[in-house]
């Protein structure tokens, strides 16, 4: 347990790194500061509690920041030693895209982006004069917020502050306590004040130890401990470290990043899955519909250089076709190839994108029967034009594998996860070009199906599913393999996941998110049961964050995501009224509807409860089950993805409606 635990947190700064980047910073600091070294000069304390004086707007703070663990603030005094000082007033000068010099929460909750630009579009004047402070057009102000990514200071730090009195944009020689939440721009240079909405601009450097200053110290407030920022290199992405465990992780720039699934939908109300919804999040709670892409069945997703790229299957997969589509919105989808064979991961690495998958359509039987699958790869540079690069069989042959399942770049390297057969379980493979494969640790991981790997700033990790002991074919608890270097993997004692099947795992804003359904479902493949979010910060202790309507095909963490402002449905059901009028339960007015649709199929058993019917109903070589809604005095049809998701229906018609094909 102390390994996966130890390995999937960071609790250092790179100091050494940054030691060395501030010899460099110490010839430039002059010609990006103003330094007056005024004797007389004043400076405002600001609690991190307090807006100040003249606050721009209303907080768009998100609630009380969390406080900064001990070793946090130790860690960020150690820092400061690191830096570089302005040479006539002696202050630190940090680089604003220094890993460590910010804190955060583990996601963006710390500030509200859009109730600040809600409340600036309310107020055109001082719109106009918040947009002047920071250089832009007010009609480019929404724009320019978005691109702006909430943190916390980890030190106090000197800025110049910009209030709102009379009319005008003021301005105030500041120093923002630690602790105080901010937004800061893709050079980590603090540009907004979260809980007064005050627009923030790269200091006047002072000689603190000399200043007047006004307002009462806070307890361990130091001159020697207040830095300034200087804008750094522009950046997709911030280290952040965790303030509550210490924990650095990587927080894509902009307040538009979060996390993204994609969950399966029916778009005839019958259960089969015929079509992809596209949910997103900020942290895994709530989750709102962006967009949908009809007939088409996606299996993963990733971001990467400012785009969404999806791999798919069709509803049907009899031929394996797999299609690889792409967004900037996650509204608009774009098929950018049709590729043979099925295809279920997909990454982003050093400017490549790579898809894994396997030539056939087939799976090993779970009770153990061969397969002569394959790892099918794919590549792109500019995720439109994409190649077979290789076919790996070896050991997937070998050991009667379907092929790769899902794939992840971290470390400089990817990691290809084969799978498909209990007996000879999971073999991941390792690249560094995305074409020459090589397998790792073939007998550590056996007994496990379905593996989803993902890769954090300190590990891998391999979401799967066990089995019922003596009954191969039933799935039963959730499993987590971890390991440093992609080469030894340790099976950790995983909490929390106990009689749930994992069905996608992503690695974002310093926490794991893996979907998951009740492994004991009748008919998983079909289910239409909501799919449970659950999160984790070690990759091994997991709790539930939320839920997603419909069984998931992938989750992934990256930019353009819209947060959703209300919880998921709770998962209990709601009470169903009585309908006016007692409606025909016969079979014979249940396939009424069916005929005036123009269903196929004759209605067999069935069942009502209230406003609800259900009916399996028999096809050529098939049977589906069909839900009903008695709407204005007769039986309509209804779509399952959307009842089932909303919790609705009677407790007795859950099974057979929701769990069923």
């Amino acid at each position: 347990m102390s390994e996966p635990r130890a390995a999937s947190k960071r609790r250092w700064w790179w100091i050494g790194g940054a030691a060395v980047v501030a010899i460099v910073l110490a010839f430039v600091l002059v010609t990006t500061f103003v330094a007056t070294g005024s004797t007389s000069a004043s400076v405002t304390l600001v609690p991190s509690s307090s807006p100040g004086a003249n606050p721009f707007t209303a907080s768009v703070a998100s609630g009380s920041a969390p406080a900064a663990a001990e070793g946090v603030v130790k860690k960020s005094a150690e820092l400061r030693t690191t830096l570089p000082t302005e040479k006539d007033t002696k202050t630190p000068v940090a680089t604003g895209t220094t890993p460590g010099l910010y804190g955060g929460s583990g996601d963006t909750r710390l500030c509200d982006p859009q109730q600040l630009v809600d409340y600036l579009k309310a107020n055109p004047r001082k719109a106009a004069a918040w947009a002047h402070v920071l250089g832009i057009a007010a009609a480019d102000m929404p724009k320019y917020v978005a691109t702006l990514t909430p943190v916390l200071l980890n030190s106090d730090t000197l800025v110049e502050n910009h209030g709102y009195s009379k009319g005008n944009a003021t301005s105030l020689s500041s120093v923002l306590q630690a602790g105080t939440a901010v937004m800061v721009d893709a050079t980590g240079t603090p540009r907004v004040k979260c809980n007064c909405g005050n627009p923030l601009t790269p200091p006047h450097i002072i000689s603190l130890s000399s200043a007047h200053l006004i307002g009462p110290a806070w307890q361990g407030y130091a001159p020697s401990g207040v830095i300034a920022v200087q804008p750094g290199k522009k950046a997709e992405s911030l280290s952040l470290v965790d303030v509550s465990t210490g924990a650095v992780y990587t927080q894509l720039v902009g307040s538009s990043s979060g996390w993204v699934a994609a969950s399966w939908a029916s778009s005839d109300g019958t259960g089969i899955v015929s079509g992809t919804v596209i949910q997103t999040s900020a942290d895994g709670t709530a989750w709102s519909t962006v967009g949908s892409i009809p007939n088409q069945i996606v299996t993963a997703l990733v971001w990467g250089d400012g785009l969404w790229v999806a791999v798919a299957d069709p509803p049907a997969i009899t031929t394996p076709q797999s299609t690889i589509l792409t967004s900037r919105d996650l509204k608009t989808w774009t098929t950018v190839a049709s590729v043979p064979g099925r295809l279920t991961g997909v990454a982003f690495g050093d400017g490549q994108w790579v898809a894994v998958g396997t030539p056939t359509p087939n799976y090993a039987d779970l009770n153990g029967q061969t397969s002569d699958g394959a790892g099918l790869v794919y590549s792109s540079k500019d995720a439109t034009r994409w190649q077979p690069v290789t076919t790996v069989t070896d050991l997937i042959q070998q050991k009667g594998l379907d092929g790769f399942e899902s794939v992840g770049f971290g470390d400089g390297k990817w990691i290809a996860v084969a799978g498909g057969s209990l007996k000879a379980g999971l073999i991941p493979y390792e690249s560094t070009d995305g074409t020459t494969w090589t397998a790792q640790s073939p007998d550590t991981l056996a007994g496990m199906i379905d593996p989803h790997i993902a890769y954090s700033p300190a590990s891998w990790l391999i979401t799967t599913t066990s089995t019922v002991a003596g009954n191969t074919g039933v799935e039963a608890d959730g499993v987590i393999a971890v390991s440093k270097d992609s080469k030894q993997w340790q099976v950790a004692d995983s909490q929390g996941l106990t009689g749930l099947s994992v069905k996608s795992v992503g690695f974002g804003s310093g926490r794991w998110l893996a979907t998951v359904e009740e492994s004991d479902l009748p008919n998983p493949a079909h289910a239409l049961a909501n799919s449970q979010v659950m999160a984790s910060t070690d990759g091994t202790t997991w709790t539930r964050a939320g839920g997603i309507g419909g069984p998931t095909g992938a989750i992934a963490y990256g930019g353009t995501p819209t947060a959703a402002t209300t919880p998921a449905p709770s998962p209990s059901q709601t009470s169903t009224p009585a309908p006016d009028t007692a409606p025909d339960c016969s079979a014979e007015a249940l396939q009424a509807v069916l005929v005036a649709a123009g269903r196929p199929g004759k209605v067999g058993e069935h069942a009502c409860s209230g406003i609800w019917a259900v009916a399996g109903v028999g096809l050529t070589d098939a049977e589906v089950t069909v839900l009903y809604k008695w709407v204005d005095g007769a039986w309509t049809l209804a779509d399952r993805t959307v009842v089932c998701a909303q919790n609705v229906l009677p407790e007795g018609l859950v099974n057979p409606v929701c769990h069923s094909n």
